[in-house]
């Protein structure tokens, strides 16, 4: 709706129109910029101390460097100083050795080789070997191999050891130009628990026969202790290999750890004599000792390999101590400059707070304002405030919209389009101001094209901080689809309740017709019943009349004799008995007829006996089975008497044995009917539930052995108008009126069981004194 008057009255917006920047109150004289400059200035500060304790660092980190490479260096000098000690003292021991066996190799092949039979004699041999093993006492003992393995000499004690399958025999043996051979470290037989290597070397004739081998064994404790003469603090690991990497000595340490191998870097490379790492792993120990600086060293002139080692730890003792003193002083430097920068950020910072607090409460102020508009601009209905004069404070946007003026914020209500509705709205405005208390109303407007519009204008008081009441707050809400909607449910109701009347009487119509079809089908089987000793009758007064035409005719001849006479009264007095009882079971007959179509037509309450009525009731269905091969059997004791509506349980029997002749039995040939009748105790527990506690109750039940009723339609079967026999007659009402009458009439109920093929059985269950209903036939 576009220009609507009620629009220019009541159809403003809640929301307010948000302050012109211009227009913001000062902010007390703190200037907007100081607190970017105290922020500046506290990067400045910030970053001086952080360049500050950047160059400590650097400055530190530069010195550490130099005395880690420094460290290291003096660690690198050290074990290669050390390597090559310990290489030169094997070099000399192992060259003494060396000369030694050299020696004794030309004195015994001198002799003519260990085949012939030696100049010297065996003792003689053993004395010059003893004088060597004398002359140094790492020597344990010599050995004088024969070229097939067996043992020509030996010195030490016991007998001599099985060695044709050693090393030291089968390498010289086999390798005619093979020098002098250095052995594995391995244990003494003679000498239990002695670890000794072997050097041997090869016996050759003149003529390059293999002539044996002399062998002699070294002592490795005496190694090892000659080579801790040499070590200059416990720190220091000494290590003596093989090519192969098999260890020979190892200080500190036992001789455990002979023949283990470890990493050689040095083999089979010809051309390196000596490496150095600086973080290597102890080979022995790697995963608990740290980080070594290593030096391995080849052993001039023998092929050994001797490795010297210092932890990192202890040759970088004095650079860790510097970085100890290097960390304590960067922390200490942090902690001044910390101090100083503190110090001169709290006084800006002290400055700074109060302008601070208030720029953030003018922030406050400004998002909540921001919010609040926000929020009312996307309500779907039109906001206003109004102060008491009529001056629009503060709309939304959708009221803006609708007016089609854009600052309506500080204009008179009398200003914008309006209508009889503003004179009206300054009503209503003067009594939410003076009452306090909210005002609602509908107003209809019309849109320029015509339009009708249907408002719900809700006006509330708007009071300041004291209470008072200074402006109104409202807002307009477009009903005019909800009024649409209740005027179309109107519409509706009246439509579906007219329907109802309609259907209704409808339903009273069949019902009546029903009435009506079981009354003439009561009155044709009375007819039918009356006709025979009303025929009878009949007969009987014609053939009186003649008979008393004959004697009056013999009278008036004066022929009438006695014996004439006393035949006329015999005949007379037969005529009359016939007359009387014909004529009493026609009376009969219509006291039945009347009774029950009294019952059915009127719906009084009154006693009856029960086993009567229900003869009386199949008396008047009696032309509907007469030519039909069905059976009706009932079951009830003659002395159970109701007090109840036998109108409406003759209208639930007809219904149910017209149902049983139409439905059940169509198509058969044979068909039986049980009606039985009981009185029954009603528990405690179903007493509530059946509505009869304290009465007796009826047990009425109907059976037959007809067609039954299918699963699919069982639950249907009371609905009202429901038939499977449309386009043959059937009304849909006769189980439904059943039902009606049952419940609503007898107070009782209904249960129905029924399998295709099987019949139907009812089992209705009333009191037996039925409580009153209103006039008329139930149903």
């Amino acid at each position: 709706m576009t220009g609507g008057p009620s629009v220019a009255g009541d159809f403003a917006p809640f929301l307010s129109e948000p302050p012109e920047p211009e227009q913001a109150p000062p902010s007390g004289g703190t200037d907007p910029g100081l607190r970017q400059k105290l922020y500046r200035a506290a990067l400045r500060v910030t970053a001086a101390a952080v360049l500050a304790f950047s160059l400590t660092v650097l400055v530190m980190t530069v010195i550490l460097a130099q005395e880690y490479r420094r460290g290291l260096a003096a660690a690198q000098e050290r074990t290669q100083g050390a390597a090559r000690s310990y290489s030169a003292s094997l070099t000399t021991l192992l060259t003494h050795v060396e000369v030694l066996l050299q020696g004794l190799r030309l004195t015994v092949t001198d002799q003519g080789g260990a085949e012939d039979a030696p100049a010297l004699t065996e003792s003689q041999i053993v004395a010059l070997l003893g004088r060597f093993k004398a002359a140094d006492s790492m020597m344990m003992d010599f050995l004088l191999i024969r070229p097939d393995g067996s043992v020509g000499l030996w010195t030490g004690p016991g007998d001599p050891p099985s060695v044709g399958d050693r090393q030291y025999f089968t390498v010289h043996r086999d390798t005619p130009d093979h020098g002098l051979y250095l052995g594995a470290g391995m244990v003494s037989r003679a000498y239990l628990g002695e670890w000794f290597f072997p050097m041997s070397l090869r016996l050759s004739a003149p003529d390059g026969r293999f002539l044996g081998v002399l062998m002699v064994s070294i002592d490795l404790q005496l190694v090892r202790r000659r080579l801790a003469l040499l070590q200059q603090d416990a720190s220091e690991v000494v290590t003596v290999t093989d090519p192969d990497g098999v260890i020979l000595a190892r200080l500190p340490g036992g001789l455990d750890v002979t023949r283990r191998t470890m990493d050689n870097p040095l083999y089979p490379d010809v051309h390196k004599t000596e490496i150095t790492e600086t973080a290597a792993r102890d080979p022995i120990e790697p995963a608990t000792a740290g980080d070594r600086v290593i030096t391995f060293r080849k052993v001039e002139r023998f092929p050994l390999v001797v490795s010297a080692s210092l932890p990192r730890e202890v040759v970088l003792e004095s650079w860790y101590r510097g970085l100890t003193y290097a960390v304590g002083f960067a922390v200490l430097s942090a902690v001044l400059i910390g101090i100083a920068a503190v110090w001169i950020l709290r006084a800006q910072v002290s400055r700074l707070r109060a302008a601070d607090e208030l720029e953030r409460s003018r922030q406050a102020l400004e998002r909540e304002h921001l919010l609040s508009q926000t929020l009312i601009d996307t309500m779907p209905v039109l906001m206003f405030v109004r102060d008491a004069a009529g001056v629009y404070l503060r709309c939304n946007q959708k009221f803006r919209d609708q007016s089609g003026v854009e600052d309506v914020v500080g204009r008179h209500i009398a200003d914008l389009p309006s209508g009889e509705d503003g004179e009206q709205a300054i009503r209503t405005d003067q009594e939410v101001l003076r009452s306090g208390t909210p005002q609602s109303y509908e107003y209809t407007a019309f849109a320029p094209d015509g339009t009708e519009h249907h408002l719900l204008i809700t006006k509330a008081p708007l009071r300041a901080p004291d209470g008072i009441v200074t402006a109104v707050i409202g807002t307009a809400m477009d009903i005019s689809d909800r009024r649409m909607m209740e005027l179309s449910l109107q519409a509706e109701r009246d439509r579906a309740e007219k329907a109802l009347l309609t259907l209704q009487d409808a339903q009273s119509s069949l019902i009546r017709s029903e009435k009506l079809a079981s009354l003439g089908s009561l009155v044709a089987g009375i007819a039918h019943e009356v006709n025979t000793p009303v025929g009878v009758s009949l007969t009987g007064a014609s053939h009186l009349a003649k008979e008393v035409a004959a004697l009056q005719h013999r009278l008036d001849d004066r022929s009438l004799t006695m014996t004439d006479l006393q035949a006329f009264l015999d005949t007379a007095r037969e005529a009359t008995d016939l007359l009387v009882s014909s004529n009493q079971r026609a009376a009969d007959l219509i006291h039945s007829f009347k009774q029950v179509a009294v019952d059915q037509t009127s719906g009084h309450r009154r006693t009856f006996r029960l086993a009567e009525y229900l003869d009386e009731v199949l008396l008047s269905l009696r032309p509907k089975f007469k030519n039909t091969p069905y059976r009706v059997t009932v079951d009830c004791p003659q002395d159970l008497e109701m007090d109840s509506y036998p109108g409406a349980l003759s209208q639930v029997l007809t219904n149910l044995l017209i149902n049983s002749l139409l439905h059940g039995f169509a198509g058969r040939e044979a068909g039986d009917i049980t009606i039985s009748a009981s009185v029954v105790t009603v528990r405690a527990e179903d007493a509530a539930a059946d509505r009869q506690a304290g009465s007796d109750i009826i047990e009425l039940m109907y059976k037959d052995n007809g067609a039954g009723i299918r699963p699919d339609i069982l639950p249907r079967v009371f609905d009202p108008f429901f038939t499977t026999r449309r386009g043959a007659g059937g009304s849909g009402l006769g189980l439904n009126i059943v039902y009606n009458i049952v419940v609503r009439t007898l107070g009782g109920t209904v249960d129905l069981h029924s399998q295709p093929g099987e019949g139907v059985c009812f089992t209705f269950r009333f009191p037996r004194c039925t409580a009153e209903v209103g006039k008329g036939t139930p149903g």
